[in-house]
């Protein structure tokens, strides 16, 4: 391992310790965990520590992890599906979809909560994951009730905790959901399969490079590759038509970033 890499690892580390000083993660498991996170990857500066060291816990069976997983992230769900206007048994049963599938493997195999990759945040990933499946529920038991309408802004939620991203969001809402629609379309064709492979379905980089014959580095550096296309091409598009302060570009910048899980994942739907 490289000194850099290194480095990097004992930082997320610190950081991860530092948000959840009550969970006790073995530190081998925990470096296994965020390497294979950080491989291929040319901006690790953007992951949710936090995050997945809470991920990381709950794959090793953690059981405050389980337990803070619960109360904290799956409390959430009625909010989630709010424009779904959801009745109590369906937030229940995607409550309790989620539980298992997330947080319960097969003999052998790994929780797929596992496969959380820390790019945005983990209440983004869960969000993504409880309307898709509140969905599939619906149609499944018959109900055609719409999902939420395609024109909701990308910009979900981001914002709230940090006045100076919520102005941004709310000045440059249209202009940043444009950018980012006209992003993705510079997409190659294969661009798209491995984001809806790895945004969409959920599938680990290991799963995408089994399907695809290749290494998970050279799979991480194509996903990587494909998110900086949208990210380059959203900011440049919007450089180019608003007038910005220093402040203001990095905070677009970070509000892109912070976003583009959902809004690949709305894209793609």
């Amino acid at each position: 391992m490289s000194p850099e890499l290194d480095v990097q690892l004992d930082q997320l580390v610190a950081r991860g310790r530092a948000a959840w000083p009550e969970l006790d993660v073995a530190d081998a498991v925990l470096r296994d965990h965020l390497r294979a996170k950080l491989d291929g990857l040319p901006d690790w500066a953007g992951l949710q520590a936090e995050d997945l060291y809470l991920a990381c816990a709950c794959a090793a069976g953690n059981t405050t992890a389980l337990d803070t997983f619960d109360v904290r992230y799956l409390a959430q769900v009625k909010v989630f599906l709010g424009r779904m206007k959801p009745s109590t048994a369906l937030v229940d049963e995607v409550k309790q979809v989620l539980r298992v599938r997330l947080l319960v493997a097969a003999p052998g195999a790994v929780p797929r909560i596992a496969d959380y990759g820390g790019r945005g945040t983990l209440v983004s990933w869960l969000r993504v994951a409880a309307i898709r499946l509140a969905i599939d529920l619906l149609r499944e038991s018959g109900d055609v009730r719409s999902a939420p309408s395609d024109d909701e802004p990308m910009l979900g939620q981001v914002g709230a905790d940090d006045p100076e991203l919520a102005t941004i969001k709310e000045r440059f809402r249209a202009e940043v959901s444009e950018a980012m629609r006209d992003a993705f379309s510079l997409l190659s064709p294969t661009q798209r399969n491995l984001l809806r492979l790895s945004y969409r379905d959920n599938r680990s980089i290991d799963e995408i490079g089994t399907l695809l014959s290749a290494h998970r580095s050279t799979v991480a550096r194509w996903i990587a590759d494909a998110r900086e296309t949208i990210l380059d091409g959203a900011r440049q598009k919007l450089q180019k038509r608003l007038a910005l302060t220093p402040s203001e570009a990095e905070s677009l910048l970070r509000l892109l970033r912070s976003q583009l899980h959902l809004s690949v994942t709305r894209l793609l739907s």
